[in-house]
Parts: structure tokens; sequence; C-alpha cells
């Protein structure tokens, strides 16, 4: 009971630092994927905000690129400060295995991710429920991961629609934001 509570508390004192992006350790392990999920329902319970849970891997570019727009752009800022932000780390090297959140794959593939690829991500409400996740409905479903085509941009839209608390002025602000970014991308920037 002890652990729990002072794994609780530690929780608690880290998520501020790293703008609400939750990956809790504790005696220099990497935090077990229900350890950071119990952290993040403790915190979106006391904030009344929904969990978004991204997968993502050292090695994965476009997993930094969303990490980029969220914590680097003012729309992104936005975005994020709507959600407590798990950051799950899947599909590492042998050699980076450690970083794993243990459980990580498991629970991706519950959430309707398997093959997906990544950075594949999902909204929970606070009772750890999924609401929506990034594959894109449709004949041919796929996962949007970072978003810069239209379609993919149109359903991240969606699920900020259907899970933030952003008014109509502040998506469009998040819309315009992915658009100009996803320009620089396939320009090369």
């Amino acid at each position: 009971m002890k652990r729990a509570i002072a794994f609780v508390f530690l929780a608690a004192l880290a998520i501020p630092a790293y703008a609400q992006i939750v990956a809790p350790a504790q005696a220099g392990r990497t935090a077990t994927t229900e350890e950071a999920l119990k952290a993040a329902q403790i915190q979106a319970k006391a904030q009344n905000k929904n969990i978004l849970v991204k997968f993502s891997a050292s090695w994965c570019g476009w997993c930094h690129k969303m990490t980029d727009w969220l914590t680097k752009t003012e729309e992104g800022k936005m975005v994020a400060n709507q959600y407590i932000i798990v950051t799950l780390i899947v599909d590492e090297a042998e050699d980076k295995k450690d970083l794993e959140n243990a459980g990580s794959k498991e629970f991706q593939e519950k959430l309707g991710g398997k093959d997906s690829g990544i950075p594949f991500f999902s909204v929970l409400n606070k009772d750890l429920k999924p609401i929506i996740n990034s594959i894109r409905p449709g004949d041919k479903p796929s996962n949007i991961g970072f978003p810069v085509e239209d379609f993919e941009i149109a359903h991240f839209m969606k699920m900020l629609k259907d899970t933030s608390k952003l008014n109509a002025g502040q998506l469009e602000k998040a819309e315009a934001s992915l658009k100009e970014n996803a320009k620089k991308i396939k320009a090369g920037g």
C-alpha cells in the first residue's frame, strides 16, 4: 500500500513537468502500461479530462513529429492541454526493448491498433474506456499516424471535436496549424 501511495504521489509530481505527458518510472525501470494508465486516470479524474494515449518508439520519425507539434507549437500545446497524455513505447529494436512499457503492445491491439503502425493513438475517457482512435473508418480503414494528408487531418479534427472542449475558433487554429505543418513536411522541411 505504501508503495502504491508513493507511486501515485511521484507520478502526480512528474506530470506538470512534462506538459501532462505521463510516463512514470520507478526504481530505474520503465513504468508498465497499467501503472502509466493508473497515474493518467488519477489526473484525468482530478482535472476532468480525457486521456490521449500515444504509441511511439525511439526510432519513429513520425512519432517525434507528433510530439514536436504537441509540445512546440502554440496550437499543439492548446490541443495537448485538453488531455492527459500518456506515451507508451512499443516496437523497439532488440537492443532498446528496455524502453518499452510492459503490456503496451497488447494494449495497442486492445484499442484497435493491431498491425496499424505508429504513431497510433486513442482517446479514452476518465474510466479508461476507448472513445475514438486514429484508425480512419471507411472502405479502406487506415491509421492516420501524424496527420499530413487532408483525409488524415479531417479524421484528427473529428477526434478533437468529439473528445475535447476546444471551441470552433480553437479547432480552426489547430486545423490551420496542421495544414501549414503538412505543407512544410511535403516541401521537405
